[in-house]
């Protein structure tokens, strides 16, 4: 009896451990309650903040997603990643940096990591609609 319980927690831990490193990790940037936007291209050297509260709820909203690491996924071919060109979401405790891919190709690269994450194109088409007010424009390859 012993013996089936623990072969049955085992199943279930190896089949999490498994879910977790092929479905992704959950990801989201909802303790944020700052973002920063720096887009350095060519001639153009844009730092600010985002300061619309209707902004900041709608990217925090495309960003709630899964990420998924390159040894599983592999690296996008989105014509690079940069930090240059990325959005950071930050509290006093936390920040993170998102990079979008410079090609339009709708996905991410969660700052230093080798994690990425992708949207969709209707929600790719609002994230670029949001930064354009800013002065981000793509593609910046």
């Amino acid at each position: 009896m012993v013996q089936k319980v623990s072969i049955t927690i085992l199943v279930i831990a190896i089949i999490t451990i498994l879910g977790i490193y092929f479905m992704g990790l959950p990801f989201n940037v909802d303790f944020a309650d700052k973002v920063y936007l720096k887009f350095h291209y060519g001639e153009t050297e844009i730092d600010c903040e985002i300061t619309d509260k209707n902004d900041i709820s709608e990217l925090k909203r495309l960003l709630k997603t899964h990420s998924y690491s390159e040894k599983v996924g592999g690296t996008p071919a989105c014509g690079g990643f940069y930090y240059k060109v990325s959005l950071t979401f930050q509290n006093e405790n936390e920040k993170v940096m998102v990079c979008p891919g410079g090609d339009t190709c709708g996905s991410f690269r969660i700052g230093e990591s080798d994690r990425y994450f992708a949207l969709d194109d209707e929600d790719k088409e609002k994230f670029y609609s949001i930064v354009k007010k800013y002065g981000m424009t793509f593609p910046c390859i």
